[in-house]
């Protein structure tokens, strides 16, 4: 710029357009210093603004350390935003895939915490929804996701509204320039995994009326659910006629459609489409993959009421449905692993927790941490596990000391733990020996932790040891992976 006889070599002043002037000056700072200051650092926008920046003059030592405190600093909210500034940096593919594959293992929070992810551009989303490691309670949810996605929606909503909106409108006004991208993506919701009530009611909706292929697939599903793969025959042919004949359509979309639309043809029908020149890659034979589990498939365990056999740790009793139950920190090997904020005594027994047998005194006792008053039950499922908890029922011990404030959280790796539910001044727990049961709502609800704990936030009903957290059951429910 200076040297070689551009116009910046004979004039005092260099004139850069579009640069955020904070970021410019923090990317100078570095530049002198070798190191970015605490400012940027504590600052997400400003760290991607700074990314942008190292990117577009090609400073690689910051463009890799910026992405370095981007990732430390994650949080599931900073995900899709940053996948979003990602997505135009090249040199950032491995970062890219990493964050892909962590929205694609926790779609449900994703798609259902904001309507973020519909601003990533088309080929991210397709490689989310094209995942291996897609992991989802439910298909319904993937549908919910392509519809958000194909209307660039500003609010979150199902495919009842989209349903709805198609009453007097058409796909064309609806999608608009995302159309084709919804019909590519539809076979990959796997219809024959949702219960036959719901396929039911797609069959005879209006997308099913206005949208062909979508229609299609869940009369396949149904022949599926009712027949098996021996009665998917005349289906398959009548599917490949018309996936083939909406490749053929394809003049105009994306380049990236075509693959994801000849992937679900038979092989002959693949032959045409590769003989017609419409597209010359290599095709992946996916098989009847569309009516299997997907690899990462949670487990249904659901509250139904205080005590019941439904719940997680019960379920880990029975090395997860091999033989009857035993305490699971009694059987070998364990499966998951209990531990208290006080140490192991006669009446802090991790066992007690998890044994369906009633015991009068249980408690764990406090801790200092960080200078204050800390008491909790944890529980580890093991690194093999996770849970996407919805509810969980503790029991009182013989005591009355009632707890008043106290949370129940999540962690992935034991140390940071996001709260899943507050609760404050709750006058539930009355009794000595009462169950008592919560259901946990929200976004958080839709993350897999590995780790869960019960901790006190202020002193129980017990003016002698208020800082014992008195339970002698603990129980969690929800999506078990």
């Amino acid at each position: 710029m200076f040297t070689n006889g551009m116009s910046e070599s004979m004039s005092s002043e260099v004139t850069l357009r579009d640069v955020p002037p904070e970021a410019f000056k923090a990317m100078l700072d570095c530049l002198y210093d070798g190191q970015l200051h605490d400012k940027v650092i504590d600052s997400g926008a400003l760290l991607l603004q700074l990314l942008l920046l190292a990117d577009q003059f090609g400073v690689t030592f910051l463009q890799q350390e910026c992405c370095k405190m981007l990732l430390e600093s994650l949080s599931e909210d900073s995900v899709c935003p940053l996948l979003q500034v990602l997505s135009s940096i090249p040199s950032c593919g491995l970062i890219k895939e990493s964050l892909q594959r962590r929205i694609s293992m926790n779609f449900d929070y994703y798609i259902s915490a904001s309507t973020d992810f519909v601003v990533l551009d088309e080929t991210t989303f397709i490689n989310i929804i094209k995942h291996p490691d897609l992991t989802v309670t439910s298909e319904e949810k993937v549908l919910n996701a392509i519809l958000m996605f194909g209307m660039n929606c500003k609010e979150l909503f199902g495919w009842e509204v989209v349903d709805q909106f198609l009453v007097n409108s058409k796909p064309e006004l609806l999608f608009g320039d995302r159309l084709q991208l919804v019909y590519g993506l539809l076979p990959f919701v796997r219809f024959s995994l949702l219960q036959y009530s719901l396929l039911e009611k797609l069959q005879n909706s209006n997308i099913g009326q206005r949208i062909s292929v979508f229609q299609n697939l869940v009369n396949e599903a149904i022949n599926f659910v009712k027949y098996g793969l021996a009665g998917l025959e005349n289906e398959e042919k009548n599917f490949d006629h018309i996936i083939y004949r909406m490749i053929l359509s394809l003049s105009q979309a994306p380049y990236s459609i075509l693959p994801l639309l000849s992937c679900f043809l038979s092989p002959d029908s693949r032959y045409r489409v590769h003989a017609c020149g419409v597209w010359g890659g290599i095709i992946m034979d996916m098989g009847n993959v569309r009516f299997q589990h997907r690899r990462s498939s949670y487990k249904e365990l659901q509250y139904i009421c205080d005590g019941d056999d439904h719940g997680v740790l019960y379920f880990a009793g029975t090395s997860y449905g091999e033989h009857p139950w035993v305490n699971p920190l009694l059987a070998e090997p364990r499966k998951i692993t209990i531990t208290a904020s006080s140490p192991h005594s006669r009446y802090t027994d991790p066992k007690v927790l998890v044994s369906r047998t009633y015991q009068g005194t249980c408690f764990a006792g406090p801790r200092l941490e960080s200078g204050q008053n800390c008491t909790w039950w944890m529980v580890d499922l093991s690194q093999d596990h996770q849970l996407m908890c919805n509810y969980y029922t503790l029991r009182q011990d013989g005591s009355k000391a009632f707890p008043r404030c106290w949370n129940i959280e999540g962690s992935q790796e034991g140390k940071s733990w996001t709260k899943l539910r507050v609760h404050e001044n709750d006058r539930s727990v009355c009794k000595p020996g009462q169950f008592a049961s919560w259901p946990i709502i929200g976004p958080n609800a839709l993350l897999p932790f590995r780790y869960f704990r019960v901790v006190l936030t202020g002193p129980t009903t017990d003016a002698t040891n208020p800082w014992n957290l008195c339970i002698c059951y603990l129980e969690l429910y929800g999506y078990f992976l």
